[in-house]
């Protein structure tokens, strides 16, 4: 199992961007900043392989605004 945590601004279409890098089995948790700009994504997903977690940050770089923790 492999998390990945993004923090993204709090705009629905960039929630739903970063929540369909992941597949239906992943384990999602978003958490809103106390100012509202901001929604954190935390998602926890098995991956076989090291690849597979590059491809989800790649696809994830594409996202506006996006910072990787």
């Amino acid at each position: 199992v492999y998390m990945f945590k993004f923090i993204i601004t709090s705009e629905h279409r960039n929630i739903a961007l970063v929540e369909n890098l992941f597949g239906p089995e992943a384990d999602l948790l978003t958490k809103e900043s106390g100012g509202g700009k901001y929604t954190s994504v935390t998602a926890k997903q098995v991956v076989m392989s090291v690849e597979e977690i590059i491809e989800v940050y790649k696809k994830a770089s594409l996202i506006k605004g996006i910072m990787f923790l």
